[in-house]
């Protein structure tokens, strides 16, 4: 299916061509997500440092699924880690952008190519407001968990809605050797990537509210938006369906989708229909269920 030249552009005029224009349409008051994305960098900055005198001296950086904080920072570095690492990655999209042998693209999926930009320096500010909620209020510490793991679902469900616009590029999107080398299977995989990753987000999120065994769904859900796409791919490229009939290869890829999902359904069947080992709070007491592989929660049970 051809695409038009004006899809993605976010002014709805002509389509951009060549570095030049790159550079013009670059200009912040044409892209006021690039303003709001500075200002959240320099938000985290400014929070970090009005929070600063009031931290204790070490801050929780990691913490594991059970709510239990088991790694920890000075506050010299651990404050700044996350408005660091979000600085660099708000310096280097556009480095990517500029050094993409096919930047010349970006023009058509400018404004989905911001979106995503914004959405990940959102999600690290997020991420950084639940560490300091976690580390002045320690009663918090058993839901970061679902914190995180709902923040990470609602951002797999804003880059499963603008996958489908990105066009080729070497650093964005679903980038498989067939995608890279045939427009056309580039476009119907994102189109493809995007609804697994909508849909495995709302899943995911899903997840944060019941909190049946966290870690065992994400990384499935994370395997199988990440594996589909690119099997997808695969069918679907020019030489291999020269290999292939076409109805074989329809039939192929419905057999890999119902086999993840049987193989999905069943395994998280087993889960909730078997007994698990953990640590449950009642009446203000731990009481261990099963046999946890993990000590007790040092955190307050409420």
């Amino acid at each position: 299916m051809a695409h038009s030249p004006l899809q993605g552009s976010p002014l709805g005029s002509a389509p951009l061509s060549g570095a030049r224009d790159i550079r013009q349409d670059m200009r912040w008051g044409r892209r006021p997500l690039v303003i709001i994305r500075w200002l959240l960098v320099a938000g985290l900055f400014a929070l970090a440092a009005y929070l600063y005198p009031g931290l204790p001296e070490h801050i929780p950086t990691h913490w594991n699924l059970e709510g239990q904080a088991d790694q920890f920072s000075p506050k010299t570095y651990g404050t700044w880690l996350i408005p660091g690492i979000t600085l660099v990655m708000a310096i280097l999209f556009p480095v990517f952008q500029r050094f993409d042998p096919k930047s010349a693209n970006y023009a058509e999926f400018l404004h989905a190519w911001d979106v995503l930009q914004t959405a990940i320096v959102a999600f690290m500010a997020y991420i950084f407001c639940i560490t300091m909620l976690a580390t002045l209020d320690p009663a918090q510490s058993p839901l970061v968990g679902r914190y995180v793991v709902f923040g990470v679902g609602a951002l797999f469900v804003v880059i499963g809605n603008y996958m489908g616009k990105i066009r080729q590029n070497w650093f964005v999107g679903l980038r498989t050797p067939w995608t890279l080398s045939d427009p056309e299977t580039w476009n119907r995989s994102q189109r493809f990537g995007g609804w697994t990753f909508v849909l495995g987000g709302l899943a995911v999120m899903g997840e944060a509210f019941f909190w049946f065994h966290p870690g065992w769904v994400f990384f499935s859900i994370l395997l199988l938006i990440t594996l589909l796409p690119i099997a997808y791919s695969f069918l679907i490229f020019p030489r291999t369906n020269a290999l292939a009939t076409r109805g074989g290869k329809k039939s192929f890829l419905l057999l890999i989708v119902f086999c993840a999902a049987v193989a999905f359904a069943v395994a998280v069947g087993l889960r909730l229909l078997s007994s698990e080992d953990d640590w449950l709070c009642n009446n203000g007491q731990w009481i261990k269920h099963g046999n946890p592989q993990v000590p007790q929660p040092t955190v307050p049970c409420l």
